[in-house]
Order: C-alpha cells, then structure tokens, then sequence
C-alpha cells in the first residue's frame, strides 16, 4: 500500500467549507447526481456540518475524502440504545489504496466514541477495512421478489380509510366526511366477499417532515411494547 500524502489533514467539515467540492468529491467516487438530488443535498448539507458529525479529508487543500455519521437509535430487548450510523464514505479514486479512508475512518471512530455512542452500525462496502477498525457483521439483507399475478389477489382498499382529494394534499389534508361510510363499520380483509366488520375509522395523509418526531415516537412505542432486539430508528 502507498503512503497517504505527506500533508493529508483530517478535521471536520463546516458549512464554510466549499460545498460544490464536497458534491464532486461525491461525484467522483460514486458517478454523477442528478440535478434535482444535488440541489437538495446543496441545501441540507450546511445544516448537517452544522452538526459536527462530517468528517473530512484534505490532500494539497482539495478534499481526497470524507465520512458522516446519522443519530440513529437500536433496539436491545426493547430498551433504545444511542446508535451512530455511518454513511456516505467517501475516497476520491486518486487516493485509494493510500491509507486515507483508514485515517479518515480513525478519525470519524474517534468522534462517534467521543459523543458516547456505545454502537455503531454501517454497510459494509469494504469488508477488510471496516473489520480491521472493530465492525463486524451482525445482520442480513433480504430481498422479495413477487410474482406480479399475486397483486391480483390483493385485499381492496379500506373505503373508511380513504384519504381526502388529491387537490388538497399536505399536513392539513383530511377526508371529506360526507364522502366516508358509516364510521362504525370497514372492509374486513379475512373475508371472501369484502365483508364488513367494526372498527375505528382510520384517517389517511401523506406525513411531512414536521410529523418526524410522531412517527419516531409512534415507532418507538412498538419497539418498547415487543421488547424488539435489532430494528433501527
């Protein structure tokens, strides 16, 4: 393996460093991002240096790499334990094989254990390094794969969960009660003929970021009532 450069600095980023070279940095490493995806990240990027939990690496005053971190939550016999989950790893080509992500990744390690994270958790990409720094595998990824006939034997949707008129979306959007069936009564999916059954009225809109901490909250709860070990919040 190469040496990394002789005048490699890791710090953490700030929403003063140069967030066009952070996205081609990105770019380089990853392939390109679409016009609309780096907007978005040009915008949500200063307030997450903000959080101090991006690390950096610079080579010649150009950034040769860079790592974050998310605060995230795990589950261990229903009681939530602070987790730190790395993502968005990032080595310039030019400077792979070089040491630099090990030096980067000592770095964000540091600062996770600094904050008191007693996890960690990310996608292991890079197997060698990853396990030479502490991470291990402890999960598995599965994918299900449905034949598209089963769709024809989908439950009909629920008529008193119907969410309200496609031209008043958002937060404020709610079903027009003079459209709703009776409320004491729904579609029960256990029967042949879209039976009916009893039960409470559900109301259904598309959920925004300011309904964040709801659902966090609402997530929580079940973790906490299964005594899950494992789901990530």
């Amino acid at each position: 393996m190469a040496e990394p450069p002789a005048d490699l600095e890791i710090r953490r980023l700030t929403p003063d460093d140069d967030l066009e070279a952070q996205l081609d940095l990105a770019e380089r490493a990853f392939g390109p991002i679409p016009a609309t995806e780096r907007e978005h990240r040009l915008r949500s990027l200063p307030e997450h240096m903000a959080s101090g939990r991006n690390q950096g690496a610079f080579a010649g005053g150009q950034p040769a790499a860079s790592a974050t971190f998310h605060d995230m939550r795990q589950w261990w016999h229903g009681r939530e334990v602070p987790m730190a989950g790395v993502a968005g790893v990032t080595v310039a080509p030019e400077h792979r094989g070089r040491g630099v992500g090990r030096r980067l990744m000592t770095a964000l390690l540091g600062e996770i254990a600094a904050r008191g994270y007693p996890l960690s958790a990310l996608f292991p990409a890079t197997m060698s390094l990853y396990r030479s720094l502490g991470w291990e595998l402890a999960g598995a990824r599965d994918t299900a794969v449905i034949p598209a006939r089963s769709l024809l034997r989908l439950s009909p949707p629920d008529p008193a969960a119907r969410p309200g008129p496609a031209a008043r979306p958002g937060p404020a959007a709610r079903p027009d009660p003079a459209a709703r069936p009776d409320p004491a009564a729904r579609p029960d999916p256990a029967a042949p003929s879209g039976g009916v059954t009893s039960g409470p009225v559900v109301d259904l809109r598309r959920a925004g970021p300011a309904d964040a901490a709801a659902v966090t909250a609402a997530l929580g709860h079940a973790h906490r009532a299964a005594r899950d070990c494992g789901p990530i919040t």
